[in-house]
C-alpha cells in the first residue's frame, strides 16, 4: 500500500502525472495535426461518442476500485479489485447486448464499438491504476494511460492519411486503450486472478452497493454536468459547435485530467491516514483552499496557452473554438476546486451529499443553458452562462461540504 508520508506522496504524484503527461502531449500534438484532415463536425461526433463512454464507464466496475482504495487491509483491497474485474465483464455483456439490438433497429453501426471502448476505458483509466497503486507501485500507475495515449496519437495520424473518417477517430481511441491495458499484462493477469478468487457474494457486494448507488451516479452527474453542451448542441443540429466545444474541452481539461487521475488514488490513501489521526477536517480544508488557488492560476495559464495554440496552429475554420475555450476556463476553476472533495468522497463517506449536489447543479446548469439559448438563440452565449453557473455552484459546494460534513469526520468507516 502507499504510505501516508506527504513528501513521498508528492513524489509519487509527480512521477505518475509525468508519465501520463508524456502520453497526453503526444495525443494532443496528434489531434492538433489532425485538425487539417478532419472538419469540426467529425471531432464533434467523436466528442459525442467519448462523452457516452465517459458516462457509462462510471458504472461498469461498480466503483469497486474506489472501495478498494478506501480499504484498510491489503487483502480487502485485492478482493474489491477482483470484484471490479467481474463487474466489468458483466456490464460488457449487458452493453453489448443492448448495442446489438440497437444496431439491428437501425442505429449507426459505429455504436458497435461502444462495449469494448467502455470495458477497456474502465480498466485503463480506473481499475488498473488503482490496482497498481494498492500493490505498492504507485509510480507505475500511469503506465497504461500513458501508453494508451501514445498509441492513440500514432493511430490517429495514420488514419488521417489513410482513412480520415469519424469511425477511424473512434477506432484510434479503442486501439490505444487496448494496447495500454495489454502493455501491463502482468497486472492484468493478476487482477483476473483476484477476480477468480473473490466471488460476487452478498457480503462482498455490500460496500460496493453503497458506492454504486451513490458514488457512481455522483461521478456520472459530475461528468454530465460538463457534457450537457455536447448533447444539447447535437440535439440542436450544430455538430460543428460540438467540435469546437470538444476541442476547447480537450485543450484545457486534458492537462487537468492527467493530474487528477494520478491524484485520485494517491490522495484517497492520504485521506485514510488523516482520518486515522483525527485530522481529516483540517487536512481537507487546507487541500480545498490550495485547490481553489491552483484552479485560478492553472486555468489562467492554460487559457493563455490554449488561445495561443488556436491562433497559431489551427486552420481558420477552428477560430470559433477560442470562445468556447474561454467559457470552459471558467468551469475549470470550479472543477479543480472540488477535486480534493471528489477524490476523498468514498473515504469520507460524503457520497450522498455529493450525489444531491451533483443532481442539483446538473439541473441548474441545464436550465441556464436551455433558457439562455431560447431567449437569445446564441449558442456561444448560452455556453458562457452555463460556465458561469457551473463555477458558482462548484465554489458553493466546497463551502457547503467543508462547513457541514467534515468537522465530525474522525475515523475510517470503510472495510
Amino acid at each position: 500500500m502507499t504510505n501516508a508520508n506527504g513528501s513521498n506522496g508528492l513524489k509519487d504524484l509527480f512521477a505518475v502525472a509525468s508519465n501520463r503527461a508524456f502520453g497526453q502531449i503526444i495525443l494532443f500534438l496528434s489531434t492538433l495535426y489532425c485538425t487539417t484532415f478532419f472538419d469540426p463536425a467529425a471531432f464533434g461526433a467523436l466528442g459525442l461518442f467519448m462523452s457516452v463512454v465517459a458516462l457509462l464507464v462510471q458504472f461498469t466496475s461498480g466503483r469497486a476500485d474506489a472501495v478498494a482504495l478506501a480499504s484498510k487491509q491489503p487483502n480487502t483491497a485485492r478482493r474489491y479489485i477482483g470484484i471490479s474485474y467481474r463487474l466489468n465483464g458483466l456490464f460488457f455483456l449487458l452493453i453489448a447486448t443492448v448495442c446489438v439490438f440497437a444496431i439491428l433497429g437501425g442505429a449507426n453501426p459505429i455504436w458497435g464499438l461502444l462495449p469494448i471502448s467502455i470495458l477497456i476505458t474502465s480498466l485503463v483509466q480506473y481499475v488498473l491504476p488503482a490496482q497498481i497503486t494498492l500493490l505498492g507501485h504507485a509510480r507505475k500507475a500511469a503506465r497504461p494511460v500513458g501508453i494508451a495515449s501514445c498509441i492513440t496519437g500514432f493511430v490517429q495520424v495514420l488514419t488521417a492519411f489513410l482513412w480520415p473518417t469519424t469511425t477511424a477517430l473512434i477506432l484510434s481511441r479503442v486501439t490505444g486503450n487496448v494496447v495500454g491495458a495489454t502493455a501491463v499484462f502482468r497486472s492484468l493477469r493478476e487482477g483476473m486472478g483476484f477476480a477468480r478468487t473473490h466471488k460476487l457474494t452478498r457480503r462482498n457486494l455490500r460496500p460496493v452497493k453503497r458506492e454504486f448507488m451513490l458514488g457512481a451516479p455522483s461521478a456520472t452527474l459530475t461528468i454530465l454536468g460538463f457534457q450537457i453542451p455536447v448533447y444539447l448542441l447535437s440535439f440542436w443540429g450544430q455538430p460543428e459547435l460540438v467540435g469546437y466545444y470538444w476541442f476547447g474541452f480537450n485543450l484545457l481539461l486534458t492537462p487537468y485530467l492527467v493530474i487528477a487521475a494520478s491524484f485520485r488514488p494517491l490522495f484517497a490513501r492520504q485521506v485514510i491516514g488523516k482520518i486515522k489521526q483525527g485530522a481529516a477536517s483540517q487536512f481537507m480544508l487546507k487541500s480545498t483552499g490550495i485547490a481553489i488557488v491552483l484552479g485560478v492560476v492553472f486555468s489562467a495559464g492554460m487559457t493563455f496557452l490554449a488561445l495561443s495554440i488556436i491562433a497559431l496552429f489551427l486552420p481558420s475554420t477552428w477560430a470559433p473554438a477560442v470562445l468556447f475555450t474561454q467559457a470552459i476556463a471558467l468551469m475549470l476553476v470550479g472543477l479543480i476546486a472540488t477535486t480534493p472533495l471528489n477524490a476523498a468522497a468514498t473515504a469520507l463517506r460524503i457520497q450522498q451529499q455529493a450525489l444531491w449536489f451533483n443532481f442539483a447543479q446538473l439541473c441548474l446548469r441545464t436550465v441556464a443553458l436551455i433558457l439562455t439559448y431560447w431567449l437569445t438563440n446564441d449558442a456561444i452565449l448560452a455556453v458562457f452562462v452555463f460556465a458561469a453557473v457551473s463555477l458558482t455552484l462548484s465554489l458553493g459546494y466546497c463551502a457547503l461540504i467543508m462547513r457541514s460534513s467534515l468537522a465530525s469526520q474522525t475515523r475510517v468507516v470503510m472495510p
